[in-house]
């Protein structure tokens, strides 16, 4: 820890896991250096409302594993909950490529990481890896001002093989934890989703058979749902949508009874998607909303527009930032 700074940051062991927690007057973030530079917690300090995903396990499930020594098979092997970075969701490169069961490389192993400044007004990390089987060079960089509540973060992946690299990428945030209620508002830039599991289990025909409106989703239980409201805990609702083309990179979840909001905003021009996945079971409650280069996720579709093309010795640059904060 550095001193009593209005920002700060705390390097801890989590078992055999490094971790990183950047905060200031409003927010605390809690980022497992050893495992993805997953973001695990996003608090809320005046209302102590942590608005991420805590599985049942949580960080339990890091117990016994050290991911420089072992990565994980995928993002999802060792899943705590939280933010993961699924680089790459899938991949195509010389004759190789990555699918559903390798996804998320970034998210299997250990960062390095350095505080490039820190001062009572400013927090500044950069974490970076080189994935071990798609040549990637990934980089990011969290950043948190006094006062602020919201962590800026910047990312820079580049192709250092000599060949072209195409890949699609989502981010996976979920949030869940104490700020999570039924009735909660979910405001997205769009009035329609895209119905991706029923299209997948058809003869991927015409599509735009399978948009609805937002607020009137088919279910699991063959009924509608509206997406803009968080259903009651125990429906035992199991959804997953894509949003095509957003208008813009943004969306918010009020919480009105404890008077907090979280906030994504990201560049658009790298993620112009959003996949809406929801779980509401007794044991598993929890929604995530994860922009990504793609809403077909399970194809290798270059034509969807869906992949990144990357030629040899290129960077690609892009940015998101999460706040929470009282509304």
């Amino acid at each position: 820890m550095n001193g009593s700074f209005k920002c700060r940051y705390t390097e801890v062991m989590i078992h055999q896991t490094k971790a990183v927690y950047v905060e200031n007057e409003q927010i605390k973030v809690g980022i497992l250096a050893g495992k993805g530079a997953d973001v695990f917690e996003l608090l809320h300090k005046p209302t102590g409302t942590d608005a991420l995903l805590r599985t049942q396990r949580g960080l339990d499930v890091l117990k016994g594993r050290d991911f420089s020594v072992q990565k994980a098979c995928n993002y999802a092997e060792f899943y705590e909950g939280g933010w993961q970075d699924v680089l790459p969701l899938r991949a195509l490169w010389q004759d190789k490529k990555i699918c559903g069961e390798n996804a998320g490389e970034a998210a299997t192993i250990a960062w390095n990481f350095d505080v490039l400044h820190c001062c009572e007004d400013k927090v500044n990390i950069k974490f970076w890896a080189m994935l071990p089987v798609l040549p990637l060079y990934v980089e990011k960089v969290f950043t948190m001002y006094s006062e602020i509540p919201k962590l800026f973060m910047q990312e820079t992946v580049t192709n250092l093989s000599d060949n072209r690299i195409n890949f699609s990428w989502t981010q996976h945030p979920a949030f869940g934890g104490t700020f999570l209620e039924s009735g909660m508002e979910i405001r997205i830039p769009s009035e329609t989703a895209f119905d991706y599991c029923n299209f997948m289990l058809s003869d991927k025909g015409e599509q735009r058979k399978y948009f609805h409106l937002l607020k009137s989703m088919p279910t699991n239980f063959g009924n509608y749902c509206d997406l803009s409201i968080v259903p009651e805990h125990s429906t035992g609702l199991r959804m997953f949508y894509t949003i095509p083309y957003l208008r813009q990179g943004t969306y918010h979840i009020i919480n009105e009874y404890k008077r907090v909001a979280v906030s994504l905003d990201w560049d658009l021009s790298t993620f112009p998607h959003l996949w809406y996945w929801m779980e509401c079971c007794d044991d598993f409650f929890t929604v995530a909303l994860e922009p990504s280069t793609t809403y077909l996720p399970d194809t290798h579709e270059e034509c969807n527009g869906g992949m990144i093309t990357l030629e040899s010795g290129k960077s690609i640059s892009t940015w998101i930032n999460i706040s929470i904060y009282n509304v």
